[in-house]
């Protein structure tokens, strides 16, 4: 039964969300979001040089982190000079599968940074002073990982999720600190960075020269042929209750699981409405419920997450230690509600309203087109604007409900908290 009385916020209206490919003869792609409204220019590098990749903790954080600082033929301080002269960001992050070097401008640095950018990628300096500051960072950064029971929480989830051998799954000790040499960082960068090619990402103000730039500087075969590493299917451990008990002043609570979705299929974005309606946004059933009316918590968050292929489900939230078990039992309510009755179409109209809402937020405006496309690539996923919408429109009460029956049993959701309420 389709919803009649929800009228959608675009109005029928069709929005082109998909990137300028422009294709060269040697088979690069570059990817853009031009816009002649804006004077900065922004360039992102994807690798597929993530962590699942590495071959030990840490090194493929510090090979991001640390090729930036200094090249063959320009010392530390000069391109520190150059880029900070210019007002240039450049922000590196590590991700799961990808390593990401994103690179903000005007445009009329564009010409003379991306050579420069180039040859960071291509002849990194790697000075071991910083190698060392790197490393004083990661310990210190690890110690206090280690007093967080969110942080703690977090570990204990992958490690639920995915097997305690799984790349996911691994943490970073202060062991694996002193094991990480400067020789295994320049190996990784050398591997999966200056022998490949990654996917270009231009958006803002930019033209046919930056284009033809990134192409030569960028495109191409790669060096060497493409690598590859074979996917590490998750092993969840046996039983469903991980508490550790540690000194506090909150506890950390984390309920999760993969589900057995197919992102291609219409069950995962139904999936998505249930997820919002359940503790996906500020008006939830969890923050109403465990925040406005119980007072146990300053907030509770579930959210859906993809990986390639792989669909995670969580709740997480820190409480007091005196009301741990009362915050469970009232989680597991509202799941349980969600399974036993129908969600009332005005309640899901508002759901419906927020996604939508949500959806033309993460799309206003030509970098945050290019942040989502960059998304897309990290994850795998790339659901078109139509068919997220149809779906978000079409959901029912059953099926809300048929799938809390389906993905939400509780013998099936891992149990994590950490904390001085533990009992």
């Amino acid at each position: 039964m389709n919803n009649t009385s929800y009228e959608s916020l675009l109005d029928g209206r069709s929005i082109n969300i998909s990137p300028v490919e422009h294709t060269f003869a040697d088979g690069t792609v570059i990817y853009g979001f031009p816009s002649s409204s804006v004077d900065l220019f922004s360039v992102v590098l994807l690798y597929e040089a993530g962590a699942f990749y590495q071959d030990m903790p840490l090194q493929a954080d510090a090979a991001l982190q640390l090729f930036d600082k200094g090249t063959l033929l320009h010392s530390p301080q000069q391109v520190a000079e150059f880029i900070d002269y210019r007002g240039i960001i450049v922000n590196n992050k590590k991700k799961r599968y990808v390593g990401e070097v994103t690179s903000f401008m005007l445009r009329r640095y564009a010409m003379e940074f991306l050579p420069l950018l180039h040859e960071m990628l291509t002849q990194p300096l790697f000075v071991a002073q910083e190698f060392s500051l790197y490393k004083a960072r990661m310990r210190q950064s690890i110690m206090l990982q280690e007093e967080r029971t969110a942080m703690q929480a977090q570990q204990m989830r992958e490690q639920a999720l995915y097997g305690a051998t799984h790349p996911f799954a691994r943490f970073a000790t202060l062991d694996d600190v002193e094991r990480l040499s400067l020789d295994a960082v320049k190996s990784f960068f050398a591997k999966y960075y200056t022998c490949q090619r990654p996917t270009v990402i231009l958006s803002g103000s930019y033209g046919e020269e930056e284009v033809a730039m990134c192409h030569d500087l960028f495109g191409g075969s790669p060096v060497v042929s493409e690598l590859t590493r074979c996917m590490v299917a998750p092993m969840p451990r046996e039983g469903r209750l991980f508490h550790k008990s540690m000194a506090s002043s909150q506890t950390s609570i984390d309920i999760a699981r993969l589900l057995p979705l197919d992102v291609e299929g219409d069950d995962y974005l139904r999936f998505v409405v249930l997820n919002t309606l359940l503790g996906g946004y500020f008006g939830s059933r969890l923050m109403r419920n465990i925040r406005e009316e119980k007072g146990f918590t300053y907030g509770i968050n579930s959210s859906v997450s993809v990986l390639r292929g792989d669909v995670s489900f969580d709740i997480t939230l820190d409480c007091g230690n005196a009301v741990v078990r009362e915050a469970l039992d009232e989680i597991y309510v509202e799941i349980a509600r969600l399974a036993n009755e129908r969600v009332p179409e005005e309640e899901l109209d508002v759901v419906r309203r927020y996604i939508e809402g949500s959806f033309l937020r993460s799309i206003d405006g030509v970098f945050e087109l290019s942040n989502r496309f960059m998304t897309s690539v990290e994850e795998g996923l790339n659901i078109g604007m139509e068919r997220l919408m149809e779906i978000v429109s079409s959901v029912t009460p059953d099926d809300i409900q048929r799938l809390a029956q389906r993905m939400l049993s509780k013998e099936e959701l891992y149990e994590i908290c950490v904390g001085e309420g533990v009992k």
